[in-house]
């Protein structure tokens, strides 16, 4: 278990493994739409379960997937990950779809997987969360721009090298927020 790796695609059902949805395609408080975990029905239950209430899915536990918002599939993707205890999660744009109660949700949920060991790797454009959540960044534009700690590398020279055009940067105490910019401008060469 601790070594299977879990994708989670902002584009919904179409980067799911074959199978997610079960024989109905639903989300189903027993299998989470078919996932078998391998332990016995009650555990399985008792963790789909307690991932469910992770993610504030709860209520929605017998919901088809495709009734759900973005943001909802976004939880329930998430949950998935929870249950299976993957060592490692690859995330691509996690924070797309989701409203700002869901992206706090999230953030707390992958800072708390991050510091229980679980490596979390992430393609994003959403660059506060990722500078809030990841203990390194990469920031790439053709080539790789820069790789380090967030306090070295989400400064204005190398966010402008990386995404070119006009930035914005608020400091706010000890958090910045990026607004603008032409969205993968040219590189510095």
């Amino acid at each position: 278990m601790g070594d299977a790796v879990e994708v989670i695609r902002a584009d919904g059902l179409a980067g799911l493994p074959h199978g997610f949805l079960g024989r109905r395609g639903g989300v189903s408080t027993g299998t989470i739409a078919g996932l078998n975990i391998g332990h016995g029905a009650e555990d399985d239950a008792a963790a789909v379960r307690d991932a469910l209430e992770r993610v504030a899915m709860a209520n929605f536990a017998s919901a088809q997937i495709g009734a759900l918002s973005g943001g909802q599939q976004q939880r329930v993707f998430l949950a998935r990950a929870l249950v299976q205890e993957a060592s490692v999660l690859l995330l691509d744009e996690p924070m797309t779809g989701v409203d700002q109660t869901t992206e706090q949700l999230i953030i707390g949920l992958l800072k708390e997987l991050r510091d229980g060991g679980t490596t979390i790797l992430q393609a994003t454009h959403d660059l506060e969360s990722a500078a809030e959540i990841s203990d390194q960044l990469c920031f790439v534009n053709r080539r790789v721009v820069a790789y380090g700690p967030p306090a070295e590398t989400f400064t204005p020279s190398i966010l402008h090298a990386t995404f070119g055009g006009e930035l914005l940067i608020v400091q706010a105490g000890d958090h910045s927020h990026v607004h603008g910019g032409g969205h993968h401008g040219p590189a510095e060469q």
